[in-house]
């Protein structure tokens, strides 16, 4: 929904179909472009609220991912779908210089705009993995793409980018945790205190190379969330939660 900022309702789209769907990120260019994310499932789910190949896409299996964007009046310019036969989502999105950043989790060994699925990835079947990466906001064509893998859960919950790097804030669990493209070359690792649940910050370069990694490391067994995420030209803020 989009409204003026006296709260009236400019143009709505109604996205889905039979199946569970969710928006689950937004965000808009200085042209007034907007961008989401989230998740849709089931046969020809739609991305206008009408029918037609040009509106709808359809799941591979269960959830999979979404990411769409409109012009300033509401009109679909491009869409992607990714995911395989297990639940997939996009989680967070962002842009800044004419890039789209989407971080998420998925299952098996989707390809997202082109971009394939790392082999450490690919080879742990039974668990989510995180993901993020990059999209052309011109036409949704991918860029490049990182995916965080190893035998356990694994998400990206938000991402941020003040034009001159990508930041990404999720969670992890094992005490060896690696990000590798989609060449499937070595890029960053992380690890845990005790094979814990951990929060995990990323900081990358718009083309998708490691500034640097950081686990904020939880010294219990309890949960850890990784929830909010904002940067700025000076500083990067994350917010959370955490039993210890």
């Amino acid at each position: 929904v989009k409204q003026d900022l006296n709260g009236t309702v400019q143009w709505q789209v109604v996205i889905g179909g039979s199946g569970d769907d969710a928006c689950t990120g937004v965000c808009v260019d200085a042209a007034g472009n907007v961008y989401m994310t989230g998740y849709f499932s089931g046969s020809n789910a739609s991305f206008t609220g009408t029918s037609g190949s040009a509106q709808t896409m359809t799941s591979a299996g269960a959830r999979d991912i979404f990411v769409v964007c409109y012009n300033a009046s509401g009109v679909l310019q491009w869409k992607n779908r990714a995911g395989a036969a297990s639940d997939d989502q996009g989680s967070s999105i962002c842009c800044a210089g004419g890039n789209v950043y989407v971080g998420g989790l998925f299952m098996g060994s989707p390809t997202i705009a082109g971009l394939a699925t790392s082999s450490s990835a690919a080879a742990v079947t039974n668990r989510t993995h995180a993901f993020l990466a990059a999209f052309q906001s011109s036409n949704g064509a991918g860029i490049w793409r990182v995916d965080g893998a190893n035998g356990e859960n694994s998400s990206i919950n938000a991402v941020a980018t003040d034009g001159s790097a990508v930041y990404a804030f999720g969670e992890h669990k094992g005490t060896t945790y690696t990000f590798q493209n989609s060449s499937s070359s070595v890029n960053a690792s992380l690890a845990t205190i005790g094979g814990n649940l951990s929060s995990d910050i990323l900081c990358l370069s718009t083309a998708g190379s490691f500034n640097w990694t950081q686990a904020v490391a939880n010294p219990g067994s309890d949960n850890i969330a990784a929830l909010g995420l904002a940067s700025s030209s000076a500083a990067l803020f994350i917010a959370g939660s955490t039993h210890n």
